[in-house]
């Protein structure tokens, strides 16, 4: 299929290597073209026709190089840089979201939402992707991510322990003695590998707030009155308004919250997040977040602040809640058509004295926990015996040092 027979022998090899057109001149299809994509010999190729498809016989035809821009039938779209050629995409003083964005909406297995195929041909120092950050003056408590990947997996229902997600799958050749490093880290990193540890729980209190009545999602009387919880068959409708906010609280300090969302907002709330300074006080929050705006379900984390002190209000002489460390997430986008339903809530403990790491020197921090919170088959510091142990398959701590 799409197999275009010449009969005179004019092809070569570089037709497919320069992804040379072909121009029909003559016939009831004159000024269709195709791309020549693959070489079978000097009468015979194989042509991208760039969705149009007919049967031509007795037609002319020139061989012309790649144009720059070419759309065809079926939204089919090609772009050719050539050798000096590029395309680029700038922008000034941006405010307005993503500034390259690509959505696939997959029908078929094996569909990728971008593909970068390079021919290094031999040469030294070609990178497949490059990304050059400039930080510019970060503030105390900033927080910003050179790559991001983040996944909402609500909808995985049918998966079970055989179900696999690689979230970065690292896959090569082996048949010379070049040295290839998987992961390479470069000098001046505090820590080269982090895992955060904390333990998922369900929110010690929750409340829903249309400015500054406070209505219990946690503690209060099903179902309504537990939508915040996994295991509570309501779910509630939040920001419903411009200005509406909720709070999610608990005993001891948190650094993530999931929010599992049975439909998304329409468009981004424009959320402005706060933790709790006192009794109805409230400082902002730096946050770095996976839901974009509550349209997904998804991850917000933050290191617990130093000054995160425990409220009992909404506001000072506001509504009353229960005393707890409290984080705000309020809506700001004035017109929403569609707010988010939540599904339910959770946190993750504070854990970054405790986490596993990898320092950029080399040394390693094992993971902090109690035996008895330790699975079996692992390796860490035990508060429990304040020695480096390890934890058998029969559950059994042997002291290592």
């Amino acid at each position: 299929e799409n197999l275009l027979t010449s009969t005179t022998a004019i092809f070569q090899q570089s037709d497919a290597d320069l992804s040379n057109f072909i121009l029909i001149t003559s016939g009831a299809h004159t000024g269709a073209a195709a791309e020549i994509q693959i070489f079978i010999d000097a009468s015979t190729v194989v042509v991208e026709p760039f969705g149009w498809d007919a049967d031509l016989a007795a037609v002319t035809y020139v061989v012309t190089p790649h144009p720059i821009l070419i759309a065809g039938n079926g939204n089919k779209t090609s772009i050719d840089a050539s050798s000096l050629g590029g395309i680029k995409i700038e922008s000034h003083a941006y405010v307005n979201g993503s500034l390259f964005r690509v959505e696939l909406d997959a029908d078929v297995d094996h569909a990728s939402g971008i593909l970068v195929e390079v021919e290094a041909n031999g040469y030294s120092g070609i990178e497949g992707i490059e990304i050059e950050y400039v930080t510019g003056d970060l503030q105390p408590a900033d927080h910003v991510s050179i790559l991001k990947i983040d996944m909402d997996e609500t909808g995985a229902s049918s998966s079970d322990t055989t179900t696999e997600v690689d979230f970065i799958n690292l896959l090569t050749t082996d048949e010379y003695d070049l040295e290839k490093h998987a992961i390479h880290i470069g000098q001046g990193f505090d820590n080269a590998f982090h895992v955060s540890s904390g333990t998922e729980e369900d929110p010690d209190y929750g409340y829903t707030v249309i400015p500054d009545t406070a209505t219990d999602r946690v503690t209060g009387i099903a179902p309504g009155g537990t939508a915040f919880l996994q295991a509570s068959a309501g779910d509630v409708e939040i920001f419903t308004s411009d200005n509406d906010y909720i709070l999610i609280g608990s005993d001891a300090t948190f650094e993530a919250v999931e929010a599992i969302l049975v439909s998304g907002a329409n468009q981004p709330i424009q959320a402005e997040y706060y933790y709790s300074t006192g009794a109805g006080t409230w400082s902002t929050l730096v946050v770095s977040e996976t839901t974009h705006g509550f349209t997904l379900s998804g991850i917000i984390t933050f290191t617990a602040p130093g000054d995160w002190a425990k409220s009992n209000a909404t506001v000072p002489a506001g509504a009353a809640i229960t005393n707890a460390y409290y984080i705000k997430i309020v809506r700001t986008r004035n017109f929403l058509g569609s707010p988010p339903v939540e599904d339910y809530f959770k946190t993750y403990t504070a854990s970054s004295l405790t986490d596993f790491e990898i320092r950029g020197d080399g040394t390693i921090r094992p993971v902090i926990m109690a035996d008895a919170t330790a699975p079996n088959n692992s390796l860490y510091f035990s508060t429990t015996q304040n020695k480096l142990v390890y934890k058998d398959s029969g559950g059994v701590v042997h002291d290592l040092w």
